[in-house]
């Protein structure tokens, strides 16, 4: 609270209060002088409360073991000089002889007080004490310590977790003077919640931690150190887990840290607790004993993004592997034609490729998508890989090639939605087998796998291996029509093509219908035909189905079979069947078409099922 806040509050003027702050009240009465100063009492206006007490003539002493630690003082320190004191700052340099020799000489000073970052208080407090000086110690163990209430912080912290249903949560003390207490709130949290303090589940290092992680036997983690968690973090991506669907974390921070948007944590106001700090000081040089040495901040997070509601079961995981592109709208009123000179004042700019596209229209369907792309060192990879960090999908399976461009593709939009795509590859085509072998690790959690031909066939050849020895569903969206090896059709479970790509890939045979039984007889396990306007066409040994199209005004078709596919692996891994999946994943496309862009159109889990349940009601009943 300022100066100008607080006088309005009193009712009196700035100068007023000035006036008592400076010790120049002369000509205040009495009667308004105390009135001003319970108030400044009851609303913790400290300014008053420090100059009330007649403080300015006392030289303080701050002894820290080394430097590192001035900056969660220098609230502190600033608060005291502004308000009367005098401080002597020193350093024992990390060496007992250093702090005696900087207590006798305090001592030798006449300090009122020592603000102290004691190594040996047992022993070199006698200094203190047999020239009677008192002391308050910080970042120490013993009585009158200057510290928040790090016992109840945890205890906080493991209470948001276990209200997001987590019951395996480990905690990561890191040697530092809160360590024990931290550890304390943490247990007895868990206790009070009659669960069973698991000593597995308390780390003192992070290597331990790191190691005990990766076993996937705790479900969330609570950490005393918000920069070692940050470490963590990044170590988990790169591991392939996914913040928070495969581990929620969080973490007690400092105003210094550096905090970043992707973790969560409780912050230590250091300015609230340097006020505490401050009348702690006045409160022991006026002999007043009402006072608490423990900080008992309001206790808030930043933000919950990287701690999730525990799910009844684990969130089904979805390899995508494919290409990544910016997206370039033209849109005209009819689509250039070969020769002709066509003009327009309309474009836009989306994230997309198909391997983002379906990332995220799973992400928002309520599954785990694992990426697996190429982009470019360039600003368009920038753009890409912030809109999937805003959608909290996991980044770690992209692989950024240096001196390359991020594909693009260029879309022309006719007014009825229908388009024409051209596309730059661009880092697509980097991504390799070699690429693949290394996210071996991505395999082992996934459920399902997405491909189409954007990339290189030996890419997706390598892929599709890989998937059928980890039994792995394989879902593949031949969208550029490329040669497909013989080998490759058995490897295939669902394959999903319009009527043109259908055409291209069994170019012998007379209709759509007769090029899906072809596939079959290939070995591809179930073929799904988009047929535009028209709907969708299913053909596997069970099933030979036409399933007539959702009618809805059409802005933009040109992410319908990003939607669809999206919908319907969801749907296969909800546990719905191929025919049903199909269904619901018709309604997904439908919906799509009605907005500008791939990306932007994809839907949320809650408005494709209220969709849906307005088609037929019984479709979403397993």
């Amino acid at each position: 609270m300022k100066v100008k806040e607080f006088a309005k509050i009193a009712g009196v003027s700035p100068s007023t209060i000035s006036k008592i702050i400076h010790h120049n009240d002369q000509n205040i009465s009495v009667e308004t002088k105390e009135r001003i100063l319970a108030l400044a009492k009851s609303s913790g206006f400290l300014p008053l409360q420090v100059a009330g007490k007649n403080t300015h003539n006392f030289l303080l002493g701050i002894l820290l073991r080394d430097f590192s630690e001035f900056s969660k003082l220098k609230y502190l320190i600033e608060i005291l000089q502004n308000h009367g004191y005098q401080c002597i700052l020193s350093s024992s340099e990390n060496t007992d002889s250093g702090e005696k020799k900087q207590l006798n000489l305090l001592q030798a000073r006449g300090v009122s007080l020592v603000l102290w970052e004691a190594l040996n208080a047992e022993t070199n407090q006698e200094i203190l004490e047999a020239s009677q000086i008192p002391f308050l110690l910080f970042n120490s163990k013993g009585e009158n310590v200057l510290s928040p209430d790090y016992r109840s912080i945890s205890y906080f912290l493991t209470q948001c977790l276990l209200q997001k249903g987590h019951h395996k949560i480990a905690c990561l003390a890191v040697e530092n003077s809160l360590q024990k207490d931290f550890i304390s709130g943490y247990s007895t949290c868990l206790i009070e919640h009659n669960l069973k303090v698991n000593t597995e589940f308390i780390f003192y290092e992070k290597e331990s931690c790191k190691n005990y992680l990766l076993q996937n036997r705790c479900t969330a983690l609570v950490s005393s150190s918000y920069a070692v968690l940050i470490e963590m973090y990044y170590f988990l991506l790169q591991q392939s887990y996914s913040i928070p669907s495969d581990l929620s974390l969080l973490a007690l921070a400092e105003e210094t840290d550096t905090i970043t948007e992707q973790l969560s944590a409780l912050i230590i106001p250091r300015r609230e607790f340097a006020m505490h700090c401050a009348n702690m000081v006045t409160e022991i040089l006026e002999k007043q004993k009402d006072s608490s040495s423990s900080f008992h901040p309001i206790l808030k997070l930043n933000s919950e993004v990287s701690i999730q509601k525990m799910q009844g079961s684990s969130v089904p995981k979805v390899l995508v592997i494919g290409s990544m592109n910016t997206d370039h709208y033209l849109s005209f009123k009819e689509l250039p034609k070969r020769g002709a000179t066509t003009t327009t004042d309309k474009s836009f700019v989306y994230p997309g490729g198909k391997c983002l596209n379906q990332s995220i229209g799973l992400a928002r369907l309520g599954l785990c998508p694992l990426p697996i792309a190429a982009i470019g060192s360039d600003m368009e990879s920038t753009m890409l890989l912030n809109y999937l960090h805003k959608e909290k999908i996991n980044t770690s399976g992209i692989k950024k090639y240096e001196k390359t461009q991020t594909g693009q593709a260029q879309i022309f939009l006719q007014e009825d939605g229908e388009s024409m795509i051209t596309i730059m590859s661009g880092a697509n085509s980097y991504l390799s087998p070699e690429d693949i072998h290394k996210k071996k690790a991505l395999f082992s959690k996934a459920k399902f796998c997405l491909l189409q031909t954007e990339i290189p066939i030996s890419t997706i050849q390598k892929a599709c291996e890989m998937a059928k020895q980890m039994n792995i569903c394989t879902i593949l969206k031949p969208s550029t029509g490329p040669c497909i090896p013989e080998e490759l059709f058995s490897l295939i479970d669902f394959m999903i093509p319009n009527i043109n790509e259908i055409m291209e890939l069994v170019p012998h045979e007379k209709n759509y219908k007769l090029a899906a039984k072809e596939l079959l007889r290939k070995g591809v396990k179930t073929v799904i035909v988009s047929l535009g306007a028209n709907g969708i066409y299913i053909r596997n040994k069970d099933i030979d189905s036409v399933i007539n199209a959702v009618s809805v005004p059409v802005i933009d078709a040109t992410g319908a079979s990003d939607a669809f596919i999206s919908a319907f692996t969801a749907y296969l891994a909800k546990g719905y069947s191929v025919l049903s999946a199909a269904k619901i994943a018709n309604c997904a496309a439908a919906l799509s078409i009605g907005k500008q862009g791939v990306a932007p159109a994809l839907i949320e889990e809650d408005v494709l099922e209220a969709f849906v349940r307005k088609q037929d009601f019984s479709l979403l009943s397993l």
